[in-house]
């Protein structure tokens, strides 16, 4: 398990083996103690059931759908509000400082796309939310022009829980990422390295690791030498070896080195290394090839690789290897540009068996014998490699699994992590930067009587709350990769907080302390990474629990015993992970009506409590049921939501029954193709999914959906929350946390209102701007114009009113001179799109 900030108390004697008795959070420290486990697929294997595989298109078919459905026209016009965390953070997969303002950081996400500063971190915009993917595998700016970037899309760390889509290709950005140009190469899958020529930035290289889960000849370096409009491959090893790392000689740009690295996936198997993992040189700009063996490792068993150059002294060049299996190999350092190669010393440097998962080395671009190693932690050696330490910082609880490493021309290092970004002006104690909102989300809760207080879990982050609904003050109260959080509806003292696979643990004293509440519940029974639990709604003293057989305990969770037998229909191995319970719900209107969903595509129901079972799925898709949801409003009304793709079938991801699941209907109706994670369901049978981009609505039972709420960017949503004593509806998404929607606003919206404000030939000027912001507009149908300036998290700045305005063509000027350097929107009128703008 990955480190966080809580420690073990034992309680009364009892024994290790038990497996974490009870726990109390102490201080801020992100370094855990426990079980240590590997990241899971839980994303990738809930996609790929039964197929093994994603949908290599799936980008390009929500990019035909968004067009061929209008996709504007079909968006309720009604915000989102960004709710948090800011401080708790996410999957940094690179970091980047153009050479010209040291204070200027462009900081990739694995899911949350990326987030630029212009003042040293005090504050970020997200600069990519306009396009189809927001996974980021890596990122340069020209040395010679430090307002073209080049991005590759898709994230190259295999293996984890967060890795959900390949990329779509390479973009370009000439205003400093303002606005951004897809060039291509959108069949590459991941990619793991994007380089610009240091002298002409119309050469450009992209490494391509190839489709994260299937073998393709995608995989390789491609060149391009007229800016990105075409590309052309130079280096192909094989189908299941890719470029995870590249680096260019900066004086001498004919000069590239390229790793290689051998990799197939798929739910059943994991092959992370092999014969085809190896340093290969080009003298001559790509042209020609030669592998680099002299001093380097000759085995089979060699895994991920990662190069650096020395920009001081480009003879210098160090590498780091992984085995097969993910643990460090050793590390290598060349004085005479990759000739030959000398092993030298790791001792001092925290290993972990999955450096398949991260792994990196950095050179400070100054000094060549300062050199950082990311793994599992930080590591760096200011003696050329001959000795390593540890950095530090935050009380010693630097987020572990490391990522990356920059540096500016002020001597400030900065660290990207599985926790976000952390900063050092003396490259060894560093202090994180509270203020990214990056976290990926799997599942949530609000309290029903305090709709301020929300609680989340999060991927390697643990589960975390706010009192406030603020965006800065969330506290973990638990550790591992949070999973659901629940309380007790009639006790908010009482809390349950989950890790992954099953470790669930209960609280009495409102997050002190907890006490691992899985007593009863077999050891050895397979549970999913997200084990679903609930409570009765008529009787919170009832709780039910999934594993692969359903539990029941009357006494809030204390103990449990099974109530039925396997439910799943697969047998559950090592490399078979499915056979699990994944949904559970109670009608609200019957307690002894309970439906079950699993992973492998088992929907269940029992009318008597658990005494007996009745499959309802032998005409549903054998798919992975994320979501079995009871009607509040009809106690034979039921809905089933799955993940996974139809690929050329007829299978849907949702579907209705109004007959407690004798038959169903499938409501696809204008839905793209999508995964569906969660549907909630109001009093006025008012019908809202979470999808892989976005939230859905549907105000007659699925006939017809609409895409609920601006300000959202295209992520996956994953867990849907109703809180009906306020009337807000709540989303958690895997890459930009927490967002609520007001509901009272959608009171009688929908696209087919002709009352819905429209607005034509709405213009802005100039952009960028400092002082002053025009906005030219025709408007029809309105007397007053209403304009609204929101940030990127969504949160409102500025509001303007004119009243009495007489209806055609109008210019109004707006003072923005004393709001800070950042890209906000603005909407006029509640508008159905937002127009961009940027202050300098």
């Amino acid at each position: 398990m990955k480190k966080s900030n809580l420690k073990i108390v034992f309680l009364g004697g009892l024994l290790i083996a038990l497996i974490f008795c009870c726990f109390t959070l102490l201080g801020k420290s992100e370094k855990f103690i426990g079980r240590h486990i590997e990241p899971n697929e839980y994303l990738f294997l809930q996609r790929a059931y039964p197929f093994g595989k994603l949908k290599e298109d799936n980008l390009q078919e929500i990019e035909s759908w968004k067009s061929s459905n209008n996709f504007s026209a079909r968006l309720i016009p009604v915000n989102w509000q960004f709710v948090g965390p800011e401080n708790v953070g996410g999957r940094i997969t690179d970091i980047d400082i153009p050479s010209s303002n040291s204070q200027t950081y462009y900081a990739s996400t694995a899911t949350g796309g990326i987030f630029k500063t212009l003042n040293g971190g005090t504050n970020w915009s997200p600069i990519f939310d306009s396009e189809i993917t927001l996974s980021i595998g890596d990122l340069d700016i020209s040395k010679t022009n430090n307002n073209l970037i080049l991005v590759g899309s898709g994230e190259p760390n295999s293996g984890g829980g967060s890795t959900t889509y390949d990329g779509n290709g390479v973009y370009l950005s000439s205003d400093a990422g303002a606005t951004w140009t897809n060039k291509g190469l959108n069949n590459v899958g991941s990619i793991g390295k994007v380089i610009i020529d240091p002298i002409n930035s119309n050469i450009m290289y992209v490494g391509a690791m190839g489709l994260l889960y299937s073998q393709n000849p995608n995989r390789g370096v491609y060149k391009s030498t007229n800016g990105g409009n075409s590309w052309t491959k130079t280096l192909f090893v094989s189908n299941d070896s890719g470029i995870i790392d590249m680096a260019i000689n900066p004086i001498n740009p004919n000069i590239i080195y390229a790793a290689t690295w051998q990799k197939s996936r798929t739910p059943i198997t994991r092959v992370y290394g092999g014969v085809n993992s190896d340093i290969y040189k080009s003298i001559d700009a790509g042209l020609t090839w030669s592998k680099l063996t002299v001093g380097l490792p000759t085995i089979t068993d060699k895994g991920r690789i990662s190069i650096d150059i020395a920009n001081s002294n480009p003879d210098i060049l160090f590498a780091t290897f992984t085995n097969t299996a993910g643990t460090s190999l050793d590390i290598f350092k060349t004085i005479d540009s990759g000739s030959n190669w000398t092993s030298l010393s790791n001792i001092g440097i925290t290993s972990s068996p999955y450096n398949w998962w991260f792994g990196g080395v950095f050179i400070n671009p100054k000094n060549s014998n300062n050199v950082f190693i990311s793994e599992f932690e930080t590591h760096f050696s200011n003696d050329g490699g001959t000795t390593w330490n540890a950095t530090i910082g935050d009380a010693d609880g630097i987020h572990v699994d490391q990522h990356s490493v920059a540096f500016n021309s002020n001597g400030e290092v900065l660290l990207g992590n599985d926790g976000g970004v952390y900063k050092s002006t003396d490259g060894v104690n560093y202090l994180k930067l509270n203020n990214l909102p990056i976290s990926q989300a799997y599942r949530m809760t609000v309290n029903p009587a305090n709709v301020n207080q929300v609680y989340a879990g999060f991927q390697d982050n643990g589960t975390w709350r706010t009192f406030t609904g603020g965006y800065n003050d969330w506290a973990q109260i638990f550790g591992g990769d949070g999973m659901q959080p629940n309380i007790n509806p009639l006790n908010n003292n009482i809390l349950f907080a989950e890790y992954q696979y099953g470790v669930l643990a209960k609280s009495i004293n409102n997050a002190v302390s907890f006490v691992i509440g899985t007593t009863g519940i077999s050891a050895i029974e397979p549970k999913n990474w997200d084990a679903p639990y609930i409570f009765d709604p008529a009787n919170s003293n009832i709780m039910y629990f999934g594993s692969s057989n359903l539990y029941k305990s009357i006494n809030k969770g204390s103990s449990w015993t099974s109530i039925s037998s396997n439910l799943s229909k697969s047998v559950y191995t090592g490399t078979q992970k499915y056979g699990t319970i994944t949904s559970i719900d109670v009608s609200t209107l019957n307690s002894n009506l309970i439906y079950i969903g699993t992973d492998d595509g088992n929907v269940w129901k029992t009318i008597d409590g658990g005494l007996n079972y009745t499959l309802l799925s032998a005409n549903l898709p054998n798919k992975w049921v994320t979501k079995i949801k009871a009607s509040p409003n009809n106690i034979n009304d039921v809905y089933v939501t799955y993940s996974g793709y139809r690929y050329n079938l007829n299978d849907s991801n949702i579907y209705f029954s109004n007959n407690q699941g004798l038959s169903w209907q499938d409501l696809t109706s204008n839905l793209p193709n999508v995964p569906i994670s969660d549907i909630e369901i109001n009093q006025n049978n008012v019908l809202y999914i979470a999808t892989d981009i976005g939230v859905f609505a549907s105000f007659n039972n699925g006939t017809n959906w609409d895409l609920l709420g601006a300000n959202m960017p295209s992520v996956v949503v994953t867990d849907l929350v109703l809180h009906t004593n306020s009337n807000f509806l709540f989303a958690s998404t895997f890459g930009r946390g927490v967002y609520k929607i007001d509901l009272a606003n959608l009171s009688g919206l929908s696209t087919n209102n002709p009352d819905l404000i429209e607005i034509s030939d709405l213009k802005i000027y100039p952009n960028p701007t400092s002082d002053y912001l025009f906005i030219d507009l025709n408007f029809n149908r309105v007397n007053d114009f209403v304009a609204k300036i929101l940030d990127t998290n969504g949160k409102l700045v500025k509001t303007f009113q004119l009243e009495n305005q007489s209806q055609g063509k109008r210019s109004i000027k707006i003072n923005v001179n004393d709001m800070q350097s950042g890209i906000y929107f603005l909407n006029v009128n509640n508008e159905k799109k937002s127009r961009k703008f940027v202050i300098n």
